[in-house]
């Protein structure tokens, strides 16, 4: 069958198709092709061709084929899948998943096509520059605290989530993610400030400790400098460092 009444409303327009499709077959080139339906050369594609992929590749392309590919293109003809029905099938995919999901889908069609033709199957492979793809999604600005905001949030606050905004503020880990760096850890608290020349008193070290100790058991917790000492004077450092060794023997007093 060369087509349709409507794709060819005269009899010299389907003339012309079939002396075009005839001229082909009479090429002295001309070799038969392989005919096979979409979901029948899928079957044969995942047998001798994805099974080397890596597992997570299989599960994506699976889960395309699966879910898109071959509802809507499992019955038609490789030599069917031209231009405009791979366009058409973009279209229906636009209406039910994301843009990037779409081109994904398109990727695995398009591996499989050319697969395809190279095993000499009449079809035409995907060509993404003849295609129009779906629209680059709008996405909402997402939502922020600026700098001043997030400081007065973290001052505001009560430990532990004091130091949990803080952690958040600095390195982007959500809730989940900093509860987590808990687990099975050992912790070390900062009991001394490097950045101020007044020297801590033990009770001060103590109860830095003590709060700590609310959320980690004592043999994961490690008193401890906030940062380095080398640019504290030698005299001053000295003093700090006593200041924590008796703070944390306070609190090794009273567990």
């Amino acid at each position: 069958m060369i087509g349709t009444r409507t794709e060819f409303p005269t009899r010299r327009l389907a003339e012309r198709q079939f002396e075009t499709l005839l001229a082909r077959i009479n090429a002295p080139s001309y070799r038969p092709g392989r005919i096979a339906s979409l979901a029948e050369f899928a079957d044969r594609w995942r047998r001798e061709v994805l099974i080397h992929h890596k597992p997570s590749s299989i599960k994506a392309a699976n889960s395309h084929l699966h879910c898109h590919i071959l509802p809507l293109l499992g019955k038609t003809k490789l030599e069917e899948l031209g231009l405009e029905v791979q366009q058409g099938f973009i279209t229906r995919l636009a209406e039910a998943v994301a843009r990037k999901t779409a081109i994904n889908v398109m990727g695995t069609l398009s591996v499989m096509l050319s697969t395809a033709k190279n095993w000499g199957y009449i079809c035409e492979p995907v060509e993404f520059a003849k295609l129009t793809m779906p629209k680059e999604e709008v996405k909402e600005d997402a939502r922020f605290f600026t700098a001043a905001e997030a400081k007065q949030i973290i001052s505001t606050a009560e430990e532990p989530f004091r130091t949990m905004f803080a952690i958040a503020a600095m390195t982007g880990l959500r809730a989940g993610e900093l509860l987590a760096l808990l687990a099975g850890k050992d912790v070390l608290v900062g009991a001394i400030d490097v950045a101020s020349a007044e020297v801590e008193t033990a009770k001060e070290v103590a109860a830095t400790i003590e709060d700590a100790l609310r959320f980690v058991p004592p043999e994961r917790l490690y008193p401890c400098t906030n940062c380095g000492m080398a640019p504290l004077d030698r005299t001053l450092a000295a003093q700090k460092l006593a200041a924590l060794a008796a703070g944390a023997a306070l609190v090794r007093g009273r567990l």
